[in-house]
């Protein structure tokens, strides 16, 4: 063996393993990069498909609470802070009146079963405006906010 030889093949190694480190990093970092793209695509898919069924469910009943599960959703794998902050802050803005609505339907629905009137009262104990007001009222605000976003959400 020539003493020569040596460096050479331990360049050689050398070189081959920081090539095959390199080559598994950047194949990594792109299929991560991948893997984001098709999440964010699945969970505006999901925004979409929900703001479209809240929409309906708008059109033919008031009553009904409304769903979350794509908004939790877009939170929770981080795609909800990927988005322009405009459409994050609609999306906010709507998913905060759907948990309102949803919980106020929970105190409509106690005030049913106790056969009472329940409603926002002021200092006096006087009831200002009855829940059925303020579902009705939350209700065509939402309608208008998932018209106005349902096309915002498709161009996303």
């Amino acid at each position: 063996m020539c003493l020569t030889s040596i460096p050479i093949e331990i360049g050689a190694v050398i070189i081959g393993f920081f090539l095959g480190l390199v080559a598994f990093v950047g194949e990594d970092f792109i299929r991560r990069w991948q893997d984001r793209g098709n999440v964010r695509k699945k969970v505006l898919k999901h925004l979409i498909a929900e703001a479209k069924e809240n929409r309906e469910i708008l059109g033919f009943a008031i009553l009904v609470s409304l769903e979350k599960d794509a908004w939790n959703e877009a939170k929770s794998s981080g795609v909800a802070m990927d988005l322009k902050e405009e459409l994050r802050g609609k999306l906010v803005t709507l998913y905060s009146k759907i948990t309102e609505k949803n919980d106020i339907l929970i105190y409509h629905r106690i005030s049913i079963q106790k056969g009472e009137q329940i409603g926002i009262r002021d200092a006096t104990g006087e009831i200002k405006s009855t829940l059925d007001e303020a579902i009705v009222k939350l209700s065509v605000d939402l309608a208008n906010k998932l018209d106005e976003i349902i096309p915002i959400l498709e161009k996303a």
